[in-house]
């Protein structure tokens, strides 16, 4: 059998491979403008580098302060949760894997403020883990982060997390939350809508988009050009276009402001009713935005 890989090479073959390989690096080392002036050599280290790896253009910054996090609800609701766990142990889970209703009841008011508790309250007589919404999601977050697991029926705080629930371990616990948000956890499952994972995928663009306007602010309408890139953008267009009831706007509000808003990334105003307003506002990244992260090419 003959090996092609030893047989002579023709001169010309070989000097169209490198001209096209030159091209080819050139092109990918350029800057391009609808990707907010990165090339597509450090879109792809951008999207597909894990956030924990050293060469990671997203790097976090574990001296956040506790002060500095109060923003944050999700932070907030989290720890709050680990620390109730931590205190309640051992904390014996249902059939169903689900956190018992003793447990959950007195969280009503904990992690929930006064006016949200007492709509609850109207609603449900008794609480289920799923009837109080932010503390389902800091248990899927904590296991997804592997923060907490299963010893013997109970759920338990793994003894090599137990420093973050201490405040000085605070920016720890919450660059671990964020990359569990974002890399690991289903944002869909958050608004229960249409799937739509090219928002996932690039959501480390969509940071280093709003990163670069922290002390500025952003039409709401101008959110999907500014930092969506055009494949992601071209997505969430068709799911508008194959649904009436989930225009543009709204799905920019539920699938990229919510949970930044949420996490205390960025500020956007809310209509009486708590949700965010799709038009006629300004979007605000936060400056715990421009402190938890920084982005190096």
């Amino acid at each position: 059998m003959i090996d092609h890989n030893d047989a002579p090479q023709d001169p010309d073959v070989e000097a169209l491979r490198r001209l096209v390989s030159e091209r080819m690096n050139r092109i990918n080392s350029m800057p391009d403008p609808a990707a907010g002036g990165l090339s597509p050599e450090e879109v792809h280290r951008l999207l597909y580098t894990p956030w924990s790896d050293p060469a990671s253009p997203l790097q976090f910054n574990p001296a956040l302060t506790f002060a500095d996090l109060e923003g944050s609800i999700i932070f907030r609701q989290t720890r709050r949760f680990l620390i109730a766990l931590s205190e309640s142990a051992p904390v014996k889970t249902t059939k169903q894997g689900a956190l018992p209703r003793a447990f959950v009841a007195p969280l009503v008011d904990v992690l929930l403020d006064e006016n949200e508790a007492r709509k609850a309250k109207a609603v449900n007589k008794v609480f289920n883990e799923t009837d109080l919404f932010p503390l389902h999601i800091a248990r899927l977050l904590c296991q997804q982060a592997g923060v907490i697991g299963k010893a013997k029926g109970c759920l338990v705080i793994r003894k090599k997390y137990a420093h973050l629930l201490e405040e000085a371990h605070a920016g720890e616990l919450f660059a671990l939350l964020v990359e569990t948000y974002f890399q690991k956890f289903n944002l869909e499952y958050m608004t229960r809508g249409p799937d739509i994972p090219a928002i996932q995928i690039t959501f480390p663009f969509i940071l280093y988009r709003f990163h670069g306007l922290v002390g500025k602010s952003l039409p709401i309408e101008s959110v999907p050009e500014h930092v969506l890139l055009p494949t992601a953008l071209a997505a969430l267009q068709s799911v508008a276009d194959d649904n009436p009831y989930l225009p543009l706007p709204r799905l920019v509000s539920n699938r990229i402001l919510y949970p930044l808003n949420k996490l205390g990334l960025v500020m956007t105003p809310e209509d009486p009713q708590g949700f965010i307003r799709e038009s006629g506002t300004r979007v605000h990244p936060t400056p715990l935005l421009g402190k938890a992260m920084q982005f190096r090419f």
